[in-house]
């Protein structure tokens, strides 16, 4: 089957309410005549101008270019050529209102142009009115029924519009011109599918089983029908027999599978899958389409772990660079926690494909899991050199010197992103704004941290690193409280579990004075994972003082410091068992 060939010449995103023409029912629009005949001077004219208009639209001075287009039009305006180069100016500046009018002109002015018609349809498909652009092909192809393109295009359109009936009808007009072929009798297979004809979509398929009898894939989509409709022992005869004349189908065994499925023999469902992923003469489309299936189906039958390996290694022998299968294997490799061996994967897609976004992501993320960011560093540089334009590379070099404590540079690298982040990213906006006032909080720049904090919830209101970040460093300098505790609630709502959260709000109450309140949402922080932070259980000791249980205070003062606390207060703290900001 055709598909519709890509000549539309631009595509809007903003749509606008345009009415719609019919072309369905227009008579044949003669070209209009001039009432005065134009002179030679006038001829001599209006090719000067039109000409030096094509010109000046191609070098993008498309102001220069209408007025002389303008100029043409005063001294002939029946003239197509000069409606079509109109609509050519507007669709480059995205006018798609004058675009659609002057290209509707020139058909009107010279509708045996097929080349206006298609480009005007294609005009409507680009704003997604796909049923005017219908129209003009039902037009274009009334003017033209010897196009055949047109009818596969419209056929397209149809199908896109579950207008079935209107596609068989020139499938039929195609067969009926030219004889039965595979292509035909396969596309009316598939639209009889679409429609549950089922006797129908048979008897085309018997068309070509007959025709085509050693091609096995129509058997086997013979089993196909029979196995939608519930008939699994007749499609199972048909897979057999196809698969016996050719164990490599790739269709053939997949069906297989699915059989099996249906039939609750996981095992042979595997085994089918497992054929076609080893075999050296499937291609690699139809593997990589199941592998996500049959990986699934391995760990459902807890033979993930197991199996895979061995699978990976075979895939790789027989396509060793193909990328998709090596970014599967390293995905594998990090859910067992292999990270080395998963970087050895990953590696290897950026010697097949140097520029590899995907890779260089994959390979920041482990070194930052393994906490080592000199290599992120490093990934970060060569993900520049190679993606300037990206931005994202510079926030992971920036967060990689943020732990590294080497501030100023982390505030460069950032500032690097930002000003790569395009208009309308408000969300990336935010994510560097919010970087940016971790950095100048950690260099004690109070001032310019709240202010890009600021900058960042003016981009996103509901940036969650922020927000709890904002609210815990208002808290540390008693400011503005009440506004703390909006901003943390915020969080709370979205992630009530989350202890660096709920750490957060305690410690917002803990500054007003709600010590109680405070104690209630420390201990839910400490339930959800606090207990491994020795911030958290510093503060649970803070908590617990201001309620009145010292010795216990000073107990989780003790663990807090044996967990590698650095506070400098801490240990005064539990030399004076007394809280001390």
């Amino acid at each position: 089957m055709r598909y519709i060939k890509s000549r539309i010449l631009f595509l809007l995103l903003l749509l606008v309410a345009i009415p719609a023409i019919s072309y369905a029912s227009k008579k044949k629009t003669e070209k209009k005549i001039a009432s005065e005949e134009i002179s030679e001077t006038n001829e001599r004219k209006f090719s000067y101008y039109y000409h030096e208009a094509v010109r000046q639209r191609e070098i993008e001075n498309y102001d220069i270019a209408i007025e002389l287009l303008t100029k043409c039009y005063h001294i002939n305006n029946t003239e197509p050529a000069l409606m079509y180069e109109f609509a050519n100016i507007y669709m480059s500046i995205g006018n798609v209102d004058y675009a659609i009018f002057y290209l509707t002109s020139a058909v009107k002015l010279d509708n045996e142009n097929i080349w206006y018609q298609v480009n005007l349809a294609n005009l409507y498909l680009a704003i997604g009115d796909i049923k005017t652009a219908t129209s003009v092909y039902e037009y274009a192809l009334k003017k033209h029924p010897e196009k055949e393109d047109l009818s596969y295009n419209l056929i397209e359109l149809y199908m896109k519009q579950q207008r079935y009936d209107n596609a068989i009808a020139i499938l039929n007009k195609i067969e009926k011109k030219q004889g039965i072929s595979e292509e035909i009798s396969f596309e009316k297979y598939r639209i009889y599918s679409n429609l549950k004809e089922d006797k129908k979509a048979i008897k085309e398929i018997d068309v070509l089983m007959n025709k085509f009898p050693r091609d096995m894939k129509y058997r086997i989509l013979r089993g196909n029908l029979y196995f939608e409709n519930n008939d699994l022992p007749r499609a199972y005869e048909f897979y057999t027999y196809a698969l016996s004349q050719d164990p490599d189908n790739g269709l053939g065994r997949l069906s297989m599978a699915e059989y099996y499925e249906k039939t609750e023999e996981q095992d042979k469902a595997i085994a089918e899958m497992d054929y076609v992923l080893r075999s050296k003469n499937i291609d690699i489309e139809t593997k990589i389409g199941i592998l996500d299936r049959y990986l699934n189906l391995l760990d459902g039958l807890d033979k993930w772990e197991k199996r895979t390996p061995g699978l990976f290694e075979t895939l790789l022998e027989i396509h060793p660079n193909v990328i998709e299968i090596h970014f599967y294997y390293a995905a594998y490799l990090m859910a067992m926690e292999r990270d080395d061996d998963a970087l050895k994967e990953l590696e290897t897609v950026l010697d097949i494909d140097p520029k590899s976004k995907q890779a260089f992501g994959s390979i920041i993320d482990i070194k930052i899991r393994q906490d080592k960011m000199e290599d992120v560093i490093d990934i970060a540089n060569k993900a520049i050199a190679a993606f300037p334009e990206v931005p994202e590379w510079y926030l992971y070099q920036g967060i990689a010197y943020f732990q590294l404590k080497q501030l100023d540079k982390a505030i460069v690298a950032y500032q690097k992103g930002l000003a790569l982040v395009p208009e309308g990213k408000e969300s990336s906006k935010s994510e560097f704004y919010g970087q940016l006032g971790d950095s100048y909080f950690e260099k004690q720049d109070k001032d310019a941290a709240f202010d890009n904090y600021e900058k960042a919830l003016q981009n996103n209101p509901m940036n969650r690193h922020v927000l709890n970040n904002y609210s815990y460093y208002l808290a540390e300098e008693k400011k503005d409280l009440q506004k703390a505790e909006i901003m943390i609630k915020e969080c709370i709502k979205y992630d009530p579990s989350n202890s660096t959260t709920l750490d957060t709000y305690a410690w917002v109450l803990f500054r007003q004075g709600y010590f109680n309140l405070a104690k209630r949402y420390i201990e839910e922080a400490i339930k959800y994972g606090g207990d491994s932070s020795d911030v958290i259980i510093e503060h649970y000791g803070d908590v617990l003082y201001k309620t009145g249980d010292i010795e216990k205070a000073v107990e989780m003062w003790k663990k807090s410091l044996e967990m590698g606390n650095k506070s400098t207060t801490l240990p005064l703290k539990i030399e004076k068992q007394e809280y001390i900001e």
